[in-house]
């Protein structure tokens, strides 16, 4: 005879058998599938996670660059460890309201762990306007926000450009652009 004592955890004589996910396992024994869920934190929910563009005089991009890069963070500001991994969303907005959605840069993501009051971060690779291109048939976009949305949420927020005089060469229908985004990568307190 069994009693039952605890949640989904029974006795029967000296053996505890636990009855996890439709699975009867004795004496203790933990589950492969059970030990990975609890070594991995589940994915970022977009509500704990705020963005933001860093800014400051060593990460503010160059535009008088070939090339050159922008740092967007992401903090998780929830009360629990959780985990993002890929690509965030990025469109840059110009201020009649064009959006540009960035082209992905391919690269190997890696799941990162999130502790509450820890961010992450993604590059994004800016190719700026130089104006001795004006009159050659390209274009400048001038953004004035940036909507960003972290990987595999679908929460967005609407961040303002604080670089006012750094344009972008226009690419957005470009198959291989100078402007894009990388996927999010380490960890910062």
């Amino acid at each position: 005879m069994m009693r039952r004592i605890l949640g989904n955890r029974y006795v029967q004589g000296a053996a505890l058998v636990v009855v996890a996910a439709g699975a009867v396992l004795a004496n203790g024994a933990i589950s492969q599938a059970d030990a990975a869920t609890k070594s991995a934190p589940a994915a970022c929910a977009g509500s704990q996670i705020r963005p933001r563009l860093v800014h400051g005089t060593d990460a503010d991009p160059d535009p008088s660059a070939n090339q050159t890069t922008a740092l967007l963070a992401f903090k998780n500001t929830g009360t629990r460890t959780c985990s993002l991994v890929g690509y965030p969303g990025v469109d840059l907005v110009a201020k009649n309201g064009t959006t540009w959605s960035l082209a992905r840069q391919k690269q190997k993501a890696e799941k990162v762990v999130l502790k509450p009051g820890y961010e992450t971060m993604a590059d994004i690779t800016l190719l700026p306007w130089n104006k001795s291109e004006a009159g050659t048939g390209s274009q400048e976009f001038k953004p004035v926000a940036v909507r960003v949305t972290p990987p595999n949420t679908r929460t967005t927020t609407t961040l303002a450009w604080p670089w006012s005089k750094l344009g972008v060469l226009r690419q957005d229908a470009a198959t291989h652009p100078g402007t894009y985004i990388g996927t999010v990568y380490g960890t910062a307190h």
